[in-house]
């Protein structure tokens, strides 16, 4: 029981990295507070970002899914949000 409660946490913080990663590089970019930023899966490695009246979208550097992406990149030109 121990060994698989140990597994399952080690599931979801690795899971949770990959997002945590891409939450603090658009903050940084789009010079916004993460709590201020929504977040929309646009395909298996690739998200849309809106906050502080930009919309961006980022796409994982490498073989990886979103879940796990260590490396985010910018994919877009900058953008006002439709308001």
């Amino acid at each position: 029981m121990k060994k698989s409660v140990v597994l399952v946490c080690g599931v979801l913080f690795t899971a949770c990295s990959g997002m945590g990663n891409l939450k603090t590089r658009a903050a940084f970019d789009m010079k916004c507070d993460e709590g201020q930023l929504k977040f929309t899966e646009v395909g298996d490695a690739s998200y849309g970002v809106e906050g502080c009246g930009q919309r961006q979208v980022y796409v994982c550097k490498g073989p990886e899914r979103a879940s796990m992406c260590s490396d985010w990149v910018l994919n877009s030109v900058e953008q006002k949000a439709d308001k």
